[in-house]
């Protein structure tokens, strides 16, 4: 996997954080840019709505 992943990782909305990888794919998800694979930055409940 390329890219940046930074741990811990915050939401700017609620504040929930995942400390490791397995917790940053369970409650973020990650997104593919040109540089390659990076967290997303909101969790997915902030992305829902």
């Amino acid at each position: 996997m390329s890219g940046k992943i930074d741990l811990p990782h915050k939401c700017p909305k609620c504040g929930k954080v995942a400390k490791t990888q397995k917790e940053l794919e369970d409650k973020f998800g990650y997104r593919t840019k040109n540089e390659g694979i990076t967290n997303q930055s909101h969790c997915k409940e902030c992305r829902k709505g």
